[in-house]
């Protein structure tokens, strides 16, 4: 449902709403969730751009092995700074959902 939102397929689109189901999908740790809710945060599509929290979601999916997110960990980790790692690093820790 929430790719629906996203492309505008049978209603009209709308990132917020989006963002709630697959928000929803990725707190029952479902890993395809995981990957949709973390390219939202990564491209500030329905809610501020956030990097750190895309990079905690791909890793969770990452970790069920989904190629899709671990691929786009690798490729969010080179751009992201030093501290930002490091909050991620925390928030995984502390088991942060985001």
């Amino acid at each position: 449902l929430g790719n629906c939102y996203e492309l505008g397929r049978g209603c009209k689109q709308d990132f917020d709403i989006a963002g709630q189901h697959y928000a929803a999908a990725s707190k029952l740790n479902h890993p395809v969730g995981q990957l949709l809710l973390a390219q939202l945060f990564e491209e500030g599509k329905g809610t501020a751009k956030n990097p750190v929290h895309a990079y905690v979601l791909y890793t969770y999916a990452a970790a069920q092995n989904n190629q899709e997110a671990a691929k786009r960990r690798a490729d969010l980790e080179k751009k992201l700074s030093k501290e930002q790692i490091q909050e991620a690093k925390k928030l995984l820790e502390g088991n942060f959902k985001p």
